[in-house]
């Protein structure tokens, strides 16, 4: 058995709509003439240079096998009947080997690239997932504090009940004054203490115009004596 480069070549339309089907179908036609496939690898999709049974635009698949040298001839023969491979072009030199060796190499630092983009995506996944339940509970925090509001409305109203009795004791206390000067204001008439001020000052006169009358006789008398 040989190391053989075999180059597929199908529909891009076909290849864009059912890559996995057409990859086991390789692999069966492979299979059926004895081949075993070592390595493979799709192409991106290229305009033909020519039309090729009706298509404008192809997707290469590069596989290596090792194979029989007659199962070639079969290999082509079945192709040839296949409604999905457009055509297949099989190589076998002395550097196929090397040239295996450059594919498969390529081929893992594509992979190791890719690897390497993925995975600071993953971090960034993990920590927007740990950013979102601490948005979640700075959006319930508000909850508590209008919690602290309510009760700070109760406060206040417990606060406002205290002080109630402190601003009527002030009340009282303002109006202390106001009788204060209603007892400065003049006694009414009727009160038996202000009615008996005016009788005194009456007798007190009635008892000097006794005087003053006995004063005069006194003096009469004497002019006559």
């Amino acid at each position: 058995m040989k190391l053989y480069e075999g180059l597929f070549l199908f529909d891009a339309n076909l290849a864009a709509k059912d890559w996995p089907g057409l990859e086991k179908h390789v692999g069966d036609l492979l299979q059926k003439n004895e081949a075993d496939l070592v390595y493979s690898e799709r192409w991106p999709d290229r305009k033909l240079a020519y039309e090729v049974k009706g298509c404008r635009k192809g997707t290469y698949f590069l596989t290596y096998f090792n194979a029989p040298g007659p199962a070639i001839t079969t290999l082509h023969r079945d192709v040839q009947l296949s409604e999905r491979v457009l055509r297949l072009m099989v190589l076998q030199n002395e550097y196929i080997e090397e040239v295996l060796d450059a594919h498969k190499a390529r081929q893992a630092e594509r992979e190791a690239a890719a690897q390497a983009r993925k995975e600071p995506t993953e971090p960034a996944a993990e920590e927007a997932a740990e950013a979102q339940p601490a948005e979640d509970n700075s959006a319930e925090s508000p909850e508590p504090a209008k919690d602290q509001l309510a009760e700070g409305d109760g406060d206040e109203e417990s606060a406002s009940g205290e002080e109630a009795p402190e601003t009527a004791v002030t009340v009282e206390e303002e109006d202390a004054p106001d009788a204060a000067v209603e007892s400065e204001l003049p006694a009414d008439k009727s009160d038996p203490e202000v009615e008996a001020e005016p009788a005194a000052e009456d007798e007190s006169q009635q008892s000097e115009e006794g005087e003053s009358a006995a004063a005069d006789s006194t003096e009469e008398e004497a002019e006559d004596s």
